[in-house]
């Protein structure tokens, strides 16, 4: 049933995020003492953590037959919203207002399944902030493009952290739907980073190795 085979799903995904805002935050513990090393040990993993983290958008963003990916997910669950119903998703609790009130935020007051158009706007979330991302990793990560990246397509470390809060925002949205009342169980809580360096400079470096 595409239920049982959304949650499986939903686990993998629940565990890359997760591991993706261990590495972030991570990183931010580190970053302050990295900046004021002129290492070359430090500047290297600068450029680990940036090729994992675009990877790891990357792999969220992918949706081929092959994939299991968060945009693939939320494009079968919009194509098939009717999978999940208001009456199963109540039987999951033994409060009935609490279960009608979460399922509300994916069907909309009293309606018996999923909302398509609510899907359809965090997939256009996700799309919106991982573009610049998905391209750059296509080219530059994955492996080396000849075509080189357009200059108006180059990442930022921003853009980065704001594909990873939408991903870690969702993330807890569609937990509360597929673990019910185990929603909470292992969200790590994102603190504010301080990224100084952009991707810029490493594209620029691999574009003239390039040429």
């Amino acid at each position: 049933m595409k239920f049982k085979k959304w949650v499986r799903w939903f686990n993998i995904i629940n565990h890359n995020i997760l591991t993706m805002q261990m590495s972030y935050q991570c990183y931010t513990d580190l970053d302050a003492y990295v900046q004021s090393k002129a290492n070359g040990f430090y500047k290297i993993l600068q450029l680990w953590y940036s090729d994992h983290m675009v990877m790891s958008v990357r792999r969220q963003i992918k949706a081929g037959r092959e994939s299991v990916s968060f945009l693939r997910l939320l494009r079968e669950m919009a194509s098939a919203p009717q999978a999940i119903t208001r009456s199963r998703y109540e039987a999951a609790f033994d409060d009935k207002m609490k279960a009608n009130s979460i399922f509300d935020k994916f069907a909309g007051s009293g309606n018996g399944s999923l909302d398509k158009m609510r899907i359809e706007v965090d997939i256009q979330g996700i799309q919106e902030v991982s573009s610049n991302i998905e391209a750059f990793a296509d080219r530059f990560v994955a492996h080396l493009d000849g075509r080189g990246l357009p200059t108006d397509r180059m990442p930022s470390y921003r853009e980065l952290e704001e594909a990873l809060l939408r991903l870690e925002q969702l993330r807890e949205k569609y937990a509360e739907l597929f673990y019910v009342a185990q929603s909470t169980t292992n969200i790590i809580t994102f603190r504010s980073p301080r990224f100084n360096i952009e991707i810029e400079s490493f594209v620029k470096k691999a574009a003239k190795r390039l040429s």
